[in-house]
């Protein structure tokens, strides 16, 4: 079931399995794997370099001009993911065994053993015990990151959230994050243009309008995104607020008709 790819670094310290278990937010696909000498399982994430070029040169985003600037917003935000989730030692952050490894084709790094996310997960799987549970965890985390380090994550949601075998939940996707200790901050965020991975942006569909719309950066818009977590959770993967992410005006619009039927009924 399991084979070695290399003799130095990840691929040298562990046995990685040929078939991964899931591909998470379309980007990241995810072997699971032994450590060679202690045999404790793991998951290795491999983010492929070469398979995301040749995507955008395709859908017309990447030429020779403008390749390297591409290219560097992409894997700055990949290497965000990684060293950002490795700051936070907590037992409901996912946690990084091994930090990036940058190779010429591929990123890889490892984290404790997961076996799906919040959306790839078959939620079937998931029952009232299993949910409560689990929003209880990433409660749990979202505590801590408030309360003891002042820092919101702007990115909770379904890939955002990973699962062990245990069925314990993992908050994870921290490319976003902005430190609070000097108060409410101000971003803007810009739509994305559909052609680009998703993982560039926040996703809107579970993202508050004090941030997408006023532009205000605090510890709400977390809380916001939790709130529409449990709507999807409870209501089989539906969206609160249903967008893309490619604009701001159709985010509006579906924020004011969702607003307009709570206040009818």
């Amino acid at each position: 079931m399991f084979k070695v790819f290399k003799t130095t670094g990840i691929e040298g310290n562990y046995s990685i399995s040929s078939n991964p278990l899931f591909v998470s937010n379309g980007c990241w696909t995810i072997y699971p794997a032994k450590h060679k000498t202690t045999k404790k399982k793991c998951s290795v994430w491999q983010f492929n370099k070469k398979e995301w070029e040749t995507r955008l040169m395709n859908n017309g985003l990447m030429n020779r001009s403008n390749k390297q600037m591409v290219q560097s917003d992409i894997f700055e935000a990949v290497k965000n993911y990684i060293s950002n989730l490795a700051k936070f030692k907590h037992p409901n952050f996912l946690t990084v065994i091994e930090p990036l490894e940058d190779h010429k084709s591929r990123i890889l790094f490892v984290t404790e053993y997961v076996v799906n996310d919040l959306q790839t997960l078959n939620k079937s799987q998931l029952d009232e015990i299993i949910i409560t549970k689990g929003l209880l965890q990433i409660a749990n985390a979202l505590k801590f990151l408030h309360q003891s380090v002042h820092t919101v994550n702007l990115n909770i949601n379904p890939s955002s959230i990973f699962i062990t075998e245990n069925f314990d939940w993992k908050m994870s996707g921290l490319q976003f994050i902005e430190n609070l200790e000097n108060g409410i901050a101000e971003r803007y965020i810009d739509p994305l243009d559909s052609r680009l991975p998703a993982f560039l942006s926040i996703d809107f569909q579970f993202s508050s309008p004090n941030l997408l719309l006023k532009h205000n950066v605090d510890y709400v818009n977390d809380l916001f995104s939790l709130g529409c977590l449990i709507y999807y959770l409870f209501n089989d993967g539906g969206h609160l607020i249903a967008c893309s992410n490619s604009s701001l005006l159709e985010y509006e619009r579906s924020f004011n008709r969702n607003l307009k039927m709570m206040f009818c009924n």
